[in-house]
């Protein structure tokens, strides 16, 4: 807006790098407001799933109720992107949920991604790589997406029982320290 702009251009370079790396929230009603349009964004993955169910399974091209929660979330983005204050903690995070990749359209993922964003990145995205690679690597959504879910000990699911190692090389391929 204008009026951010205004209040942006009248701080000192130091002012305005020290408001976006402090550690607490910058109170930003205004985007709170825009971000309410997006309910699907405040709930847990058992409230999407019952807010949101997959009633046409036969139809993977509808937009049914779980796209709602695709469309919602990246309207939020874009809003974040757009009219968020805190635009280094909204860049970062951007990065970040990059980074941290899941597909959103595997099983599962779609009704975990959004508490993925608001639970696992969002919060560590200006502290310690270490709680942020802990917090990702324990999300439901990471689980689903790189079939950890699916894991077993050896010989107790039958034939295709065992440890499922997906997440292992994606931790260090990719999450750390890369394939050389």
């Amino acid at each position: 807006s204008s009026e951010e702009a205004a209040r942006v251009h009248q701080m000192s370079r130091n002012e305005w790098l020290w408001e976006q790396v402090r550690p607490e929230p910058i109170d930003d009603p205004e985007l709170q407001e825009r971000l309410s349009l997006y309910p699907s964004l405040s709930m847990g993955a058992g409230e999407l799933l019952q807010n949101y169910p997959n009633q046409n399974r036969d139809n993977p091209v509808g937009l049914g109720p779980p796209q709602r929660i695709l469309i919602e979330l990246r309207a939020a983005q874009i809003t974040r992107a757009v009219h968020a204050r805190a635009q280094l903690r909204e860049v970062l995070t951007d990065f970040w949920f990059n980074h941290f990749n899941v597909f959103a359209n595997a099983g599962p993922t779609r009704y975990t991604i959004v508490p993925y964003l608001r639970d696992s990145i969002r919060p560590h995205v200006l502290g310690k790589f270490e709680d942020l690679l802990r917090a990702t690597a324990e999300s439901p959504a990471m689980l689903y997406y790189l079939d950890n879910a699916s894991s077993s000990a050896p010989g107790t699911r039958g034939r295709n029982s065992g440890i499922n190692e997906n997440y292992a090389r994606e931790l260090l391929e990719l999450h750390t320290v890369g394939v050389d």
